[in-house]
């Protein structure tokens, strides 16, 4: 990984935004936990249907992650397997 350019370095700024962009909007997928007014309180039935969106999100987001470790990590893999974790092969 020394010999090549990387462009890595742009996207750092916006990573601790963009996590707090997502804690947040899973936050209010899944409602409130205290029993306010009652108009803002939320249904326990919603609040376990939000509870298991964000989990399986979550669980999507770790899958993809283990999928692209390879490449995120320049270990040496076989080019079919590097082929295979390329999004938009016409971009390469």
């Amino acid at each position: 990984a020394d010999n090549r350019t990387m462009f890595m370095f742009y996207a750092v700024a916006m990573v601790p935004f963009m996590i707090l962009a997502i804690v947040l909007a899973a936050g209010l997928i899944i409602g409130r936990a205290v029993a306010g007014v009652a108009a803002h309180r939320s249904v326990p039935s919603r609040r376990a249907v939000g509870a298991t969106l964000v989990g399986g999100f979550m669980f999507l987001v770790l899958i993809n992650f283990w999928w692209l470790y390879p490449v995120l990590a320049a270990e040496v893999i076989p080019h079919s397997q590097w082929w295979a974790r390329m999004l938009f092969p016409r971009w390469v």
